[in-house]
C-alpha cells in the first residue's frame, strides 16, 4: 500500500498540472491573445493569399509581352510595334533574380540577367554592358577605394573627398545592418509584448457565452470583452512611460548601434547638443513627462470607454468577429463568419461608418472560382472588383466598376479577359483584351479597348538557379567603359 502512495501523489500532481495548464490557456486574456495570433496565421493560409506568399518566398513569375493594339473610335494602332519583353523573376526569402530577360523596345535591345540579395548584386547584360558587373557587400569599400570614383584616382569620374568619405562611412554602417535588423526585431518583439501585457493588465477582461450575428446568421460564441476606462487608460500611459524610462534593452540597443542609428535618423539628432544617443533619448523622456500628465488630465475630464469584443468559436480560438467600440460608436467591425478567416466565404469590414469593405467568394471548386470585392467610401463612391475563373473552359474575366455617390449616371468599368490554366503548383494565364466603358456624370459615354498578347506563368515552387559567381567589380570599370555605356544610352530614342 505504501508503494502506491507516491504513485497516487504523482498522478494527482500530473492531473492537477494538466488542469491548471488548461485553465491558464483558457483564461480570457490568453484566449484573446491566441485568437488574434491564430487570425494572422490563418489569413495568409487562404488559397488566394498563400499563392502570393509562396511565390514571393520560393517561386517564380515568367512573363512575356508581344503586342498592344489600341482600338478607339473605329481606328486601330499598334502601340508596341516591333517591340517585345520577356523574362522570368525568381524569388527566395533572401534574394531575387531576373533571368533570361530579353527586350526590344522601339529599336533598343536589352538582354541578360540580374541578381539582388542582402550580400551581393550583379547585372549581366549583352547589348549595352556586354559583360557581367557586380558588387559584394563584404568587398565593396575596397572596390570603391580602388576604382575610378575614388578621390585622387586622376579620372574624370572621381568623387570629391568629402562625399567619398560619407559614402564609405555609410557603407561601413551598412555592413552592420544584418545584425542590427536581427537585434531590432528581437527588441521590437519583446517591447510590444511587454507593452501589450501592460495594456491587458490594466484593462478589465471578461468572458461570456453569447449569441451574435456573423454574416447575417445567429451563432453561439465565446465572447472576450476587453474594456479600457479612463482610470485604466491613465494607468496604461503612466506604466508605458515608466517602462520606457527603465528599459535597459532599449538603451543597450542604442549604445550598441549608436553610429548607425545616428546616420539613419540624420537631422533628428544634433551632435552639438548631445554627447550620446542615450542622452538624447533620456532628454526626450524628460520632455514628454509633462505631456503624459496633460494627457492623463484630459482623459480624466473627457474619455469614452474603449471596448474590444473578440468573438471566437466555442470549441477553439478561431476568431469569428471583432468589434472595437468607443463609447457607443463602432470604430471597427471585422466579421469573418462562423468558419473563421481561413475558410470563410464572406469577410466584412467596417471602419467608423466611413468605409465598408466586403469580400465574397460565391463559388470555389475544381471547375470554377468566383469572388467579389466591394470597397465603399461614405459620401464618395464605390469600387467593385469581380474575378470569375472558369477552370473547365480555361478562361477568366476580371472587372473593375467604379461608381459615384453623387451621380447615378457616372460609372467607369474595365474588363480584362484571357485564358487560364492550373496544373499542380503552376498557374498560367494570358491577358487578351482590356475594355473600358466610361459614362460621365452628365451622361456622355466613351469606350475603347486593347488587344494584348501577354502571357504570365506563376510557379509557387520553383527553385532559383545558382547565381553567377565570376563577375567584374567596380574596380574593373574603366573610363572608356563608362564613356561607351553613356554613348549607348544617349543613342536610345
Amino acid at each position: 500500500m505504501k508503494k502506491l502512495i507516491p504513485l497516487a501523489v504523482a498522478a494527482v500532481l500530473v492531473i492537477g498540472l494538466a488542469i491548471a495548464g488548461f485553465a491558464w490557456l483558457n483564461t480570457p486574456k490568453n484566449v484573446a491573445l491566441r485568437s488574434v495570433k491564430a487570425f494572422a496565421e490563418n489569413a495568409i493560409e487562404r488559397e488566394e493569399i498563400s499563392t502570393i506568399v509562396k511565390t514571393m518566398t520560393g517561386g517564380s513569375i515568367d512573363a512575356s509581352l508581344e503586342s498592344i493594339v489600341e482600338n478607339s473610335d473605329g481606328d486601330s494602332e499598334d502601340l508596341f510595334e516591333n517591340s517585345s519583353i520577356s523574362g522570368k523573376i525568381y524569388f527566395s526569402k533572401n534574394a531575387m533574380m531576373l533571368n533570361n530577360f530579353d527586350a526590344e523596345i522601339y529599336g533598343t535591345k536589352i538582354a541578360g540577367s540580374a541578381y539582388v540579395s542582402k550580400d551581393s548584386l550583379y547585372i549581366d547584360e549583352n547589348h549595352i554592358l556586354n559583360d557581367t558587373y557586380g558588387v559584394q557587400l563584404s568587398t565593396l569599400i575596397k572596390e570603391l577605394e580602388d576604382s575610378i570614383f575614388a578621390p585622387n584616382s586622376n579620372s574624370d569620374y572621381e568623387i570629391d573627398e568629402e562625399t567619398f568619405d560619407k559614402i564609405i562611412s555609410a557603407l561601413e554602417n551598412v555592413e552592420k545592418i544584418e545584425k542590427i535588423e536581427k537585434d531590432a526585431k528581437k527588441l521590437l518583439k519583446n517591447t510590444l509584448k511587454d507593452v501589450l501585457e501592460i495594456v491587458l493588465d490594466n484593462a478589465e477582461i471578461t468572458s461570456s457565452n453569447a449569441f451574435i450575428r456573423t454574416n447575417g446568421t445567429k451563432n453561439k460564441v465565446r465572447q472576450i470583452t476587453i474594456t479600457i476606462d479612463s482610470d485604466a487608460m491613465q494607468n496604461i500611459l503612466n506604466d508605458v512611460y515608466d517602462y520606457l524610462c527603465n528599459s535597459d534593452d532599449i538603451v543597450d540597443f542604442m549604445n550598441d548601434y549608436e553610429d548607425t542609428i545616428i546616420l539613419m535618423i540624420d537631422d533628428l539628432y544634433d551632435p552639438d547638443e548631445y554627447d550620446s544617443l542615450e542622452e538624447a533619448y533620456k532628454d526626450w523622456l524628460d520632455e514628454i513627462e509633462d505631456d503624459i500628465e496633460d494627457m492623463c488630465d484630459s482623459i480624466d475630464e473627457d474619455f469614452e470607454d474603449i471596448s474590444i469584443k473578440i468573438a471566437t468559436s466555442k470549441a477553439s480560438v478561431k476568431l469569428v468577429k471583432l468589434n472595437v467600440e468607443m463609447g457607443k460608436e463602432n470604430i471597427l467591425v471585422l466579421d469573418c463568419g462562423k468558419d473563421g478567416i481561413k475558410k470563410t466565404d464572406c469577410i466584412n469590414i467596417e471602419f467608423a461608418d466611413e468605409l465598408n469593405i466586403s469580400y465574397t467568394v460565391t463559388v470555389s471548386n475544381r471547375k470554377s472560382f468566383k469572388a467579389k470585392l466591394i470597397i465603399e467610401i461614405e459620401n464618395d463612391g464605390e469600387l467593385e472588383l469581380t474575378l470569375d475563373i472558369n477552370k473547365a473552359k480555361g478562361n477568366y474575366t476580371l472587372t473593375s466598376l467604379e461608381k459615384d455617390s453623387f451621380s447615378d449616371d457616372y460609372s467607369d468599368k474595365y474588363t480584362v479577359k484571357g485564358s487560364y490554366a492550373q496544373k499542380g503548383d503552376t498557374v498560367t494565364f494570358s491577358i487578351d483584351t482590356i475594355d473600358n466603358k466610361y459614362t460621365s456624370s452628365s451622361g456622355t459615354t466613351s469606350d475603347w479597348s486593347y488587344e494584348i498578347d501577354c502571357k504570365i506563368t506563376i510557379d509557387t515552387k520553383d527553385r532559383m538557379p545558382k547565381p553567377i559567381k565570376d563577375y567584374k567589380g567596380l574596380s574593373d570599370i574603366t573610363e572608356s567603359d563608362l564613356e561607351k555605356w553613356i554613348e549607348e544610352l544617349e543613342d536610345i530614342d
